[in-house]
């Protein structure tokens, strides 16, 4: 009897994409990404939570297991921008270097399936001249 496949847990994630960044404690109100300024990073939240906005507008909110960063059509990572995203209160995540991570995933073949698998959903067009909520899904990680 074969075991059904599942998706790696936060920790198991946290784990494999070590190779793509580190591990920090964020403090509250700390900006993950700014809106006025190209973003550099993408992150997972390991615990804590954080908020999106545009414009002084909320657009999305944050768990532990998120990704925040963006995705194309084939699931490579990059940083958001035209977004600000805050911490909400301490959290604690892994900074990815997207660069880093496109490069684990090209020569991590299994590492690279289970991402395509269970990637966070690509971020949703904006309405009336808003950005696009960026990519997240704790059910993904």
């Amino acid at each position: 009897m074969k075991a059904a496949a599942t998706a790696p847990g936060l920790l198991s994630w946290c784990s494999l994409l070590q190779a793509a960044g580190r591990e920090t404690i964020l403090p509250a109100g700390c900006r993950l990404a700014d809106e006025r300024q190209p973003g550099r990073y993408c992150f997972l939240l390991l615990d804590g939570g954080a908020a999106a906005e545009a414009g002084g507008r909320p657009l999305a909110t944050f768990s532990a297991g998120s990704f925040v960063g963006s995705l194309d059509d084939r699931g490579r990572p990059s940083p958001l921008h035209g977004i600000t995203v805050r911490v909400i209160g301490q959290a604690r995540a892994l900074v990815l270097e997207p660069r880093k991570l496109a490069a684990l995933l090209d020569s991590d073949q299994a590492l690279a399936a289970a991402w395509l698998r269970h990637k966070p959903p690509a971020a949703r067009p904006g309405r009336y001249g808003q950005p696009a909520v960026p990519a997240m899904s704790s059910a993904a990680m």
